[in-house]
């Protein structure tokens, strides 16, 4: 009788491993926003009101971290950059007085989770290195001044958000827009 237990939990234990992967990464992909369909265009405005975005100041998703840090920019209200950067006040980031009249439109355009192979060998050390684990977020934008947007919207800057779970929440540890 031990043969044969031995001999079944043997067989299992591959099928067990591959469930338990199937289901990590299940759990960890459940946090990848979904990617915009081309067209669809969300915006970002002085307010919640005027925001698709219903979880600006609550980076409970890494998406949620990424919108709320540009709500910073877009509403000029720099405890917002701090709750999305996971500090505990203002990131002293911006400074200028608000304007109303700005909105964003953008669109997610990518979204992934890095693994170790992902990550170049000039972001794996220093503070603000990358780990497998953190979420990559693509996005497109375009300003907007008074509901007439600075670019057509095909020529929007494309920016790609890093972000990292904390405990409960998610922060955003780096962004980069080329210039070209």
């Amino acid at each position: 009788m031990a043969r044969t237990t031995m001999g079944l939990a043997a067989m299992l234990a591959p099928l067990v491993g591959y469930c338990a992967q199937a289901l990590a990464a299940d759990v960890s992909t459940k946090n990848l926003p979904k990617i915009d369909k081309p067209g669809h265009w969300r915006k970002m405005g002085h307010d919640d009101a005027t925001t698709t975005s219903k979880c600006v100041g609550n980076p409970v998703t890494p998406l949620c971290a990424v919108e709320t840090v540009r709500a910073c920019f877009v509403r000029v209200e720099d405890l917002l950059c701090g709750i999305a950067m996971g500090l505990d006040g203002p990131a002293g980031m911006v400074s200028r007085k608000k304007s109303v009249g700005i909105t964003l439109r953008y669109r997610i355009t990518g979204a992934r989770i890095l693994r170790d192979r992902d990550i170049p060998p000039n972001k794996r050390d220093g503070k603000w290195s990358w780990k497998a684990g953190d979420v990559q977020i693509d996005m497109k934008a375009t300003k907007c001044y008074d509901g007439r947007c600075q670019k057509e919207i095909r020529q929007a800057t494309s920016t790609t958000y890093d972000v990292r779970k904390y405990g409960n929440r998610w922060v955003v540890i780096e962004w980069d827009t080329p210039r070209w």
